[in-house]
């Protein structure tokens, strides 16, 4: 059992610009966090819903917490998550597990994990290499 101790409140904002850097929209917003970086988190799920509910087909996110960051794969270079997610749309998962994944999971992992030690990327990554733990260095 885990227990986590939230704040009562951590301010969040999100600036939109357009291309040239003029201001569209703001938005700030006090959210329940454990930590600065869940926080930030919280922040970003605000900016894309405020995003999507604007209208705005590309976004760029830019963040001010060291240990938050985004980097975009191809589906081909996800392919853990897609099957999750094609698995979570057929109610084939519980939301929250932990332990042992299921087989296909496992299976797939292992494949990702073959393509990098053959390759030494994912597909979708060009050639940026992964480190032993699986992480990018900060």
């Amino acid at each position: 059992m885990y227990s986590f101790k939230v704040e009562s409140s951590r301010p969040t904002s999100c600036v939109f610009r357009d291309r040239e850097g003029f201001l569209e929209f703001c938005s700030v917003k006090k959210v329940a966090a454990a930590s600065p970086l869940l926080a930030e988190a919280l922040a970003v799920r605000e900016a894309m819903l405020i995003a999507g509910n604007l209208g705005m087909p590309r976004v760029i996110f830019e963040l001010d917490s060291l240990g938050c960051g985004f980097t975009w794969v191809s589906r081909e270079g996800n392919l853990v998550a897609h099957l999750l997610a094609s698995l979570a749309k057929l109610d084939l998962l519980p939301p929250n597990w932990q332990g042992v994944l299921p087989l296909d999971v496992q299976n797939q992992l292992k494949s990702d994990r073959d393509r990098v030690l053959l390759h030494g990327h994912l597909p979708g990554e060009g050639s940026t290499k992964l480190h032993g733990d699986g992480f990018r260095p900060p």
